[in-house]
């Protein structure tokens, strides 16, 4: 047997340093895009919390009048639309960080 074996060879090492890159660079694009794909719903969670928050500040003050709302850095537009017999339907819409325009509405009555 080799009875002078004292550690790995450089070969080896290199072959595990490139089996490890080679599995870093096929994992690197989909943690890259999962990343994205969590901010895009990080902003969809907080336009529907702005939803909530304009829908039930129109309930209580009667008052639809902002038209934009700028958090954390991204500009959301709200729209306004009167419906009959006190209904209002508001929908928002904004341009996510992936790069897609992006839009929700909710209905509401008094």
């Amino acid at each position: 047997m080799l009875k002078n074996n004292k550690g790995l060879f450089l070969a080896e090492a290199m072959y595990a340093f490139f089996i490890l890159m080679i599995v870093f660079l096929i994992s690197f694009p989909a943690l890259n895009r999962i990343s994205h794909e969590r901010m895009a719903i990080k902003e969809m969670h907080q336009a529907v919390n702005i939803l909530q928050y304009e829908l039930i500040q129109w309930r209580i003050n009667d008052i639809a009048e902002k038209d934009q709302i700028i958090k954390n850095g991204l500009v959301y537009h709200l729209s306004w639309h009167d419906m009959p017999k006190d209904e209002l339907k508001l929908c928002i819409s904004w341009q996510g960080s992936n790069q897609r325009g992006l839009s929700r509405c909710v209905e509401g009555k008094k």
